[in-house]
């Protein structure tokens, strides 16, 4: 599959490229410091772009056959909402293109009738004045969901650097969310590409 990456100078949006290499997909990363990537030269496009850049956003998008968002916040006091701003442009942009999957990471606890779902995180959040980047996921979450694209968000637990294991638990609504690897969650997201079973799903992912 051609693969459009956001994120890719993360941790899990390397681990996505990694595991995508192997498996034979065509990838172009989007990035705004493309110096980052040097080790992939030549063996992927690398697109040097801001993610409110709509024109190019919308030109590199178009001709992909999905797109993995591994976006997310280093700061958890970061108030900028870039992430929920950035997948706005980007579902306009798979609209007009007729690009239909959408894999996006987000975070356990999100979701419900609440920015953050579980009453626990929620209190500590609030104690500690850190909420917005959860705050921002849901509002992605929401408008990924009332979207026109074919989506499955995953959410994982907490992440670690352990290496790829390949067996973790994943589901709707999945209880005793806890450590996850970004190897795993990675191989979660490139799984969620051809699973039918979770189209238009939030699929939680823990050991």
């Amino acid at each position: 599959m051609k693969l459009l990456i956001l994120g890719a100078t993360g941790a899990t949006g390397k681990q996505v490229m990694d595991q995508a290499l192997k498996t034979g997909h065509e990838i172009t990363a989007y990035v705004r410091n493309p110096q980052k990537l040097e080790k992939y030269n030549g063996k992927i496009e690398i697109i040097n772009g801001e993610l409110q850049d709509i024109q190019k956003l919308s030109d590199t998008i178009k001709g992909k056959d999905a797109v993995i968002s591994a976006l997310g916040y280093r700061k958890l006091w970061d108030k900028s909402l870039f992430v929920s701003k950035a997948i706005d442009i980007v579902l306009k942009a798979m609209s007009s293109n007729g690009v239909k999957k959408l894999v996006y990471q987000s975070a356990s606890g999100i979701g419900g009738n609440h920015s953050v779902k579980n009453p626990i995180l929620r209190a500590v959040l609030k104690t500690f004045g850190v909420a917005n980047p959860f705050i921002d996921h849901n509002t992605t979450e929401s408008l990924i969901k009332h979207s026109n694209v074919n989506w499955t968000i995953i959410r994982p637990g907490m992440l670690t650097y352990v290496t790829l294991k390949e067996k973790y638990r994943s589901g709707e609504n999945l209880k005793r969310v806890f450590l996850i690897s970004r190897a795993d969650v990675a191989h979660c997201m490139l799984k969620a590409l051809t699973n039918e079973n979770w189209s238009n799903k939030s699929i939680d992912i823990s050991y």
